[in-house]
């Protein structure tokens, strides 16, 4: 046999190997899946307080809880007709707000900047963001039009998916649609510090009221020198009857996350799991969540098993951008005990749309007393991905928001090396302020750093191909 021959049929036993690769997969049935979290929220034994339970009990991403989960909300869908008595007191007129910098802050190079970095308009249709354009940041190159990260997504039925929404209420096992619906709202308040607005709603049973929802969204005033971009929200339940209610509620993500590469999808669900030590990364591509109509991905469910494991945050993402939400405590601290499950969803159900993938959060079931109130507070970050800020502003760094950013490094490499190298990129620039240049000069100092191993590569190389040539003859 020569060695043309060898060599075809070397390739022919590869093609065959891969082949059977690809067939194989196809020909094995994959096992049932698990059935999706539905969007009124499971949990079991839960106290009234909506802490954990005495054993402790979330759980890590794709696992059952190992205990028996009772559904404490109904399997219904949401019920418009108020069943149960219980009926939505909504505004009568659909609202948008205004909140942050002008669309064109940043263009005049001369004006003084804006004490805000994002622009934001809100509606009271699910008390929700519609969307968020980052003023400092250009659509492209050169470009006047300002970067939009969070858009309103509308369907040709009429269907319209809103960032940041308050989906729906579980009120004694009957379930209300909050996210179409019209809240009251407040002008927006200016102090020296932020920017507030708040939206309200309320819930009557046989003309009575009976639960009070408030949603406040507060901008801070953050310059581009502290690398913060910080959204603050928070959802307040009021008990405002005489007796005794069981509540469940479900909020969602941001929505509208673009392609940012034209080559390839880019758009990621990234979120962190603290295991009362550190937080752990994980990260699903968008074709994980819309497999099929009504699939969804679990992020975080409790159970016994992962006693200590909370999660920290959950963001909808493309390579540069992020919207990212960390639910907090009652106390401001990190890593909430609240909540009953996190998932990751096609909004509209349709697979091949692509622009529509979120989240939704569901909160644990809490028996609210008379006059008593519930608070469901969170961090949410709309913006680039600042890798410096990532590495110094402290809450960041705790939640390790840089995962996102060293997602992007790849497999092969190490975070420590590219950060090096990006650091000696922006050295560079500091000294010639042109990045072509800047480029150009790095590379020359990595291939002069890398000169003597090439080097030897090649010595190596060519004496191996002398003594094959002596030994040639022979063979």
């Amino acid at each position: 046999m020569n060695q043309n021959d060898t060599v075809r049929n070397l390739l022919l036993s590869l093609g065959v190997v891969f082949l059977i690769l690809w067939v194989l997969p196809k020909l094995i049935k994959a096992p049932p899946e698990r059935a999706p979290t539905t969007d009124q929220g499971q949990t079991s034994g839960v106290p009234p307080t909506g802490e954990p339970l005495s054993g402790g009990e979330p759980s890590a991403p794709g696992t059952a809880s190992s205990q028996p989960v009772a559904d404490v909300s109904g399997t219904s869908e949401p019920d418009e007709q108020g069943t149960g008595g219980f009926e939505v007191i909504e505004a009568d007129a659909e609202q948008t707000l205004v909140m942050g910098s002008a669309p064109t802050n940043g263009l005049d190079e001369e004006a003084p900047p804006s004490p805000y970095r994002m622009h934001l308009n809100l509606s009271n249709v699910g008390a929700s963001v519609e969307s968020a354009t980052m003023t400092d940041h250009a659509e492209a190159l050169g470009s006047n039009e300002r970067y939009r990260l969070l858009s309103m997504i509308e369907r040709d039925d009429g269907r319209r998916f809103r960032s940041l929404e308050v989906g729906q209420i579980n009120i004694d096992s009957v379930v209300l649609s909050l996210r179409d619906r019209k809240w009251h709202v407040d002008p927006v308040e200016e102090t020296a510090d932020a920017q507030t607005v708040r939206f309200r709603i309320d819930v009557h049973k046989d003309g009575a009221p009976a639960l009070r929802l408030v949603r406040t969204f507060t901008l801070p005033k953050q310059g581009r020198d502290i690398m913060r971009r910080d959204l603050l929200s928070e959802l307040v339940v009021e008990n405002l009857s005489g007796e005794q209610h069981r509540i469940i509620l479900t909020y969602g993500g941001g929505v509208g996350i673009r392609r940012a590469n034209t080559r390839m999808e880019d758009r990621y669900i990234d979120w962190g799991l603290h295991d009362g030590t550190q937080v752990a990364g994980h990260r699903k591509g968008r074709g994980d969540v819309a497999k099929k109509p009504g699939h969804t991905l679990e992020l975080y469910e409790p159970s016994v098993e992962y006693p200590d494991t909370r999660l920290s945050w959950a963001a909808t993402a493309n390579t540069y951008f992020t919207c990212t939400i960390a639910p907090l405590n009652r106390d401001g601290t990190d890593n909430a005990s609240y909540l009953a499950s996190v998932t990751a969803i096609d909004a509209d159900g349709d697979e091949l749309t692509v622009n529509d993938t979120t989240l939704r959060f569901v909160t644990r079931a809490e028996n609210l007393d008379t006059g008593r109130t519930a608070t469901f507070p969170a961090d949410i970050y709309p913006g680039e991905k600042d890798g410096d800020g990532f590495r110094e502003v402290g809450e960041y760094v705790a939640r390790n928001y840089y995962y996102q950013i060293a997602q992007g490094f790849g497999w092969c490499t190490f975070s420590w090396l590219v950060e090096m190298m990006i650091w000696l990129l922006n050295a560079l620039f500091f000294v010639v302020p042109d990045y072509g240049v800047a480029i150009v000069i790095l590379v020359l100092v990595a291939r002069a750093a890398l000169h003597p191993i090439t080097k030897k590569g090649q010595v190596n190389m060519v004496r191996m191909q002398q003594r094959m040539g002596e030994f040639a003859p022979k063979i």
